[in-house]
């Protein structure tokens, strides 16, 4: 952990040394880390933490993210592994399962909450790889999943989609 230590000499023998730790919160890229209170600061570390990718001084808007994240996903089991802020403000998350949820601007946390409901009831049962989860819309979402084919019967249950309505 990194650490500031001012140093002051009190005359005549005295040095009265402040330390304030830093609790590593996630990794910022592959150069430093990022604390609890959104502070970047340089320091090694072993832990498994997750890693943030985005603008310079972003670092505190992420760690709130992450917190949001970390609330918003724990009853569904999941966790974010990696967070990403675009230099326009779009919010991506890879999480620990490997499904990539895109949450895009504006409305995050109503997205993760939908995301969170719908995973374990309708996401994790459905038979196939899911890759990506386009939450960006404003009642539903998109899935991704790369082996799914299409039946070669069309109709009102061909497909599933999913929709707040």
């Amino acid at each position: 952990m990194g650490a500031r230590c001012p140093v002051r000499r009190r005359w005549p023998d005295t040095l009265d040394i402040a330390v304030e730790e830093h609790v590593a919160l996630a990794r910022w890229g592959e150069n430093g880390l990022v604390d609890t209170k959104g502070v970047r600061f340089d320091a090694a570390s072993d832990q498994n933490l997750p890693v943030f990718n985005g603008p310079a001084g972003a670092e505190k808007d992420m760690t709130a993210m992450l917190l949001r994240l970390r609330q918003e996903l724990s009853d569904a089991g999941l966790a974010p592994k990696v967070l990403s802020l675009s230099a326009r403000r779009a919010w991506k998350v890879e999480l620990d399962n490997g499904i990539n949820p895109e949450l895009g601007r504006g409305d995050v946390e109503s997205r993760v909450g939908r995301f969170a409901r719908y995973w374990k009831t309708e996401l994790a049962v459905l038979p196939y790889h899911i890759e990506y989860v386009d939450m960006r819309y404003p009642n539903g979402f998109a899935v991704r999943m790369p082996d799914y084919k299409a039946p070669l019967k069309t109709g009102k249950n061909a497909l599933s989609s999913w929709s707040d309505r």
